[in-house]
């Protein structure tokens, strides 16, 4: 794959992540009060979309698990439990100590840590599927 498909996958996670961003309650959301239609663009409460949250999640897992046969996850049985296992360890405790680092109790620095590093596992698999190497083992 050449550097400007590169670019382009990761630019194409990023802009989806940076979409939601500003779609959401956070950015424009809050703002549907004052500008009316906004509400055809934006999401006001994240309550609102917690079940297409919740269906993406549900994809995203059913596509894990189509592309990692019990064989494939054999044979790359080191990569996937020593460097992922190690990956998600020093994410969490980087994410964790930055988020204890900036205010919150010890507790919700774990639980936001974890729950962080593991959600690399969405971006990643959509990098591999622009590059369509979900299928190889490089």
């Amino acid at each position: 794959m050449s550097n400007e498909e590169n670019a382009k996958a990761y630019w194409s996670a990023t802009l989806r992540l940076l979409t939601g961003i500003l779609i959401g309650p956070s950015v424009l959301g809050q703002f549907q009060t004052e500008f009316p239609w906004l509400h055809y663009v934006t999401i006001e409460r994240s309550e609102d979309v917690a079940a297409l949250a919740e269906l993406g999640v549900a994809f995203l897992l059913f596509m894990i698990g189509i592309e990692l046969s019990f064989e494939r996850l054999v044979t790359m049985r080191r990569l996937v439990f020593g460097l992922g296992g190690l990956q998600i360890l020093v994410s969490a405790t980087i994410i964790g100590a930055l988020v204890h680092a900036a205010g919150l109790s010890a507790a919700a620095a774990v639980i936001l840590g974890l729950a962080l590093s593991l959600s690399s596992t969405a971006i990643v698999i959509q990098l591999l599927s622009d590059e369509k190497r979900l299928g190889t083992l490089t």
